[in-house]
């Protein structure tokens, strides 16, 4: 059972999750974190081929740079209206999903598996959180990542680009 309370985790939380991933770079520490909660880092094959942004305006500016690492790494970018038109407004290619509010088009996106991660930062706003709830729940049912903030969506970009595998990482002795 999914529970109804809120997932944002303040600055104080971000470093202290229910799992640890020691690596020779930060993506690499990433990645082992990521597959220790389950979560299939390269889903593509499984999935779509894509990734839902919906941003606060203060965070335009680097959802636009978390469009442009997605994009490159050959990912489509879902956005909702504000969001994809300062996607747009760059010059990057964003398909438009409308709000919760407005039609089923996210839920659409979540449960055809078109989307294999959701960027959300507006839960932190008293009149958004029911509308993360949503959101959050959808995802987490369909086993899809639904990251809070930013710095950890452009990392899981960097740990894509750097396709790591577990052939690929490292054991870290972390005893001696």
């Amino acid at each position: 059972k999914i529970s109804d309370a809120n997932s944002i985790m303040g600055p104080e939380m971000k470093s202290t999750g229910e799992v640890l991933g020691i690596g020779r770079t930060k993506a690499e520490a990433l990645y082992k974190g990521l597959c220790a909660a389950g979560i299939d880092v390269h889903a593509n094959g499984k999935r779509g081929n894509g990734i839902l942004i919906s941003v606060e305006d203060y965070d335009y500016s680097d959802a636009i740079k978390l469009a442009e690492k997605f994009t490159d790494l050959g990912m489509t970018i879902y956005a909702t209206p504000d969001t994809a038109s300062a996607i747009k407004a760059r010059g990057l290619d964003v398909t438009m999903a409308h709000n919760i509010w407005d039609n089923n088009d996210i839920y659409d996106l979540i449960e055809t598996g078109t989307v294999n991660y959701v960027v959300y930062t507006g839960a932190v706003m008293d009149s958004s959180v029911g509308d993360f709830r949503l959101l959050y729940r959808k995802a987490m049912n369909a086993r899809i990542p639904c990251m809070t903030s930013i710095d950890t969506a452009l990392a899981l970009a960097d740990v894509i680009c750097a396709s790591y595998d577990k052939n690929n990482t490292h054991l870290v002795d972390i005893n001696h």
